[in-house]
């Protein structure tokens, strides 16, 4: 009796259910972390898929805001804004919310505003809950400034924040119908295969008997 190897086949699986788990990870970036007082002039551009925070740690990150140089003095905000290179027309709020926030002396306080001569849109300090959550709506762009309280000691104090782009009107679905037809001809190409195979098997069986 005559028995074909069944590595091949199952070589195929491993195969298509790796290429299967690699299109999950398309639409995600990676992590970007910003640090305020560190990260100076920085302007950062996200999207839906973006995975993007801001810390600050009191022992590293306030040095250069206080300092009084000039050379310094964009190191007190970074400035978020949106941009869907696929998509142009995309709209979507910028969104920050917190996920931790340790300040016991109540040292630091954030400013969140659409421009950066604006009054503050909204703050956020040590009397704040940790569900807060702020949107700078209809693509404006978001100013985190830093603000350190005079004569308060900031040493201790450590946040981080989480930055998200929420689109608000409604995406083309330009990936999902790519990853459909990928998908699609995936099958058809296992399905195929699978079909191939085991007709060369009842071929080969009739030959022996």
């Amino acid at each position: 009796m005559i028995r074909k190897d069944d590595r091949p086949s199952s070589r195929l699986c491993v195969f298509c259910v790796a290429f299967i788990c690699s299109l999950q990870w398309i639409s995600v970036d990676s992590q970007t972390i910003y640090r305020l007082g560190t990260d100076c002039g920085t302007t950062s551009t996200i999207t839906e898929k973006s995975n993007t925070q801001i810390e600050f740690d009191g022992r590293y990150d306030g040095d250069k805001v206080t300092s009084g140089d000039l050379n310094y003095q964009q190191c007190d905000r970074i400035i978020f804004q949106t941009k869907n290179y696929d998509e142009p027309d995309a709209r979507y709020n910028i969104c920050i919310s917190p996920i931790y926030f340790n300040d016991r002396e109540c040292a630091v306080t954030l400013d969140f505003k659409n421009s950066l001569f604006a009054s503050p849109l909204k703050s956020f300090d040590c009397q704040n809950r940790m569900d807060f959550k702020f949107c700078v709506p209809n693509g404006e762009k978001l100013y985190v400034f830093l603000n350190l309280s005079e004569g308060k000691s900031f040493a201790l104090t450590t946040f981080l924040f989480r930055i998200v782009a929420e689109r608000t009107d409604k995406p083309t679905p330009v990936l999902a119908i790519v990853l459909g037809v990928l998908g699609g001809v995936l099958l058809v190409v296992i399905a195929a295969i699978i079909f191939i195979v085991y007709r060369r098997r009842n071929k080969q069986r009739h030959l022996v008997t």
